[in-house]
């Protein structure tokens, strides 16, 4: 079993890696029962993570991700923040960094790689293979297998009220999931302000944290490509203007 909230583990391509945090008073798990504590977390978690259909709207998140790790052979720690700003809606999608964006369409995904000056095209990969949400995604036992170890409404000076979870992971499957604790901060609408991975000591990667800017559903975007190939390539398929001078990766004319 793997957790699939990852910095460099995660999406290989550089792409390291959102709440409208609204009305402190209304649906916090008041009670502080463990149970209710840990169903508010699963609720607000499907929430951010789950795919949009053309029915229900664009899914909209931004967020800054930031990774301490340890420097090799040191015991000092680094870190890396990321700003990134997600589009999403079935198999559409557009998502950016500072130093990466990508849009995909369902059959290509598209690839721009600014620090290297590259331009990658290709097919459209499996479910999650080319999802940006992979940043945040773990799988529902991850978040059951841990205890409640903390539950409580927590007032912040300048920022809105947010119920703090705190799950721990001990022995055999600490050990395995290679992590300490998760925490959770859920805004009164019941969605995910923000969530903190701590590994355990030794690791890599000493934590990930991610807090969420904007987390909204959106009626339309121009940001969603009906033909990835389009952001970059002209008609009759040459590099837009604005991309000369990039390197073409082409991996369409190879079969699946």
């Amino acid at each position: 079993m793997t957790s699939r909230f990852t910095h460099s583990r995660g999406w290989s391509l550089a792409i390291l890696a959102a709440s409208a945090l609204v009305n402190a008073g209304s649906s916090f798990a008041q009670s502080g029962n463990p149970a209710d504590c840990k169903q508010a977390i699963l609720k607000a978690y499907h929430q951010l993570t789950s795919r949009q259909t053309a029915s229900s709207g664009i899914q909209h998140l931004r967020f800054t991700s930031t990774t301490t790790a340890l420097i090799p052979g040191q015991r000092a720690t680094r870190e890396t923040t990321v700003h990134g700003e997600l589009y999403s809606r079935g198999t559409q999608g557009f998502f950016q960094t500072d130093d990466v964006s990508m849009w995909q369409d369902g059959r290509y995904v598209v690839t721009i790689l600014r620090p290297s000056r590259t331009i990658i095209l290709a097919h459209a990969l499996p479910e999650y293979a080319t999802d940006p949400r992979r940043l945040f995604l773990m799988r529902d036992t991850l978040i059951q297998l841990g205890k409640v170890q903390l539950c409580r409404q927590e007032l912040r000076p300048k920022q809105p009220a947010a119920q703090h979870t705190q799950l721990a992971y001990a022995g055999v499957v600490a050990a395995r999931l290679k992590i300490k604790t998760i925490d959770f901060w859920l805004s009164g609408s019941d969605k995910v302000q923000a969530m903190r991975i701590n590994y355990l000591p030794g690791e890599p990667t000493q934590q990930v944290a991610v807090r969420f800017a904007v987390q909204e559903t959106l009626a339309t975007s121009a940001y969603l490509p009906t033909d990835a190939r389009a952001q970059v390539l002209t008609a009759e398929g040459r590099l837009l203007p604005r991309y000369q001078g990039y390197h073409l990766v082409n991996q369409l004319a190879t079969r699946r």
